[in-house]
């Protein structure tokens, strides 16, 4: 008797089915046993509202950490999908080394360097602005 008015004291979201959408560490334990395809996100969360409209409880955080962790449960049963869609990695084929004599590159051409005086640098400007 004890347990059943123990669990009436408990707000609604507490309680099966809807404690799951509140407890994220279970939430943790069920990805890791891959439990997580039992939940019905859907009908937990019409049960969900439907109780909330119900009992006419105008709080708006707790729909709002069960929409969070409904997006957490949808997004690891996303993970899970892709990772069973991903292909296996093949290894990399090896290059293999041309056969034959290897071609001469050219030397890339090297520019020579000198001092450079103002007085040059003037000379140099004022004669392509005459042009």
């Amino acid at each position: 008797m004890k347990e059943a008015s123990g669990s009436l004291d408990k707000p609604f979201w507490l309680r099966e089915p809807w404690s799951i959408l509140f407890d994220l560490e279970g939430l943790e334990k069920k990805e890791k046993e891959r439990e997580v395809w039992s939940i019905d996100i859907r009908g937990l969360l019409e049960s969900f509202l439907e109780e909330l409209r119900r009992l006419s409880s105008i709080n708006f955080s707790i729909p709002g950490m069960a929409l969070l962790s409904s997006a957490i449960i949808h997004r690891i049963k996303s993970e899970l999908v892709l990772r069973l869609e991903e292909p296996l990695k093949s290894p990399p084929p090896e290059k293999s080394l041309p056969e034959g004599p290897i071609p001469i590159l050219p030397l890339p051409i090297r520019y020579e360097y000198g001092t450079l005086t103002i007085d040059d640098l003037l000379k140099a400007i004022r004669d392509i602005l005459a042009l």
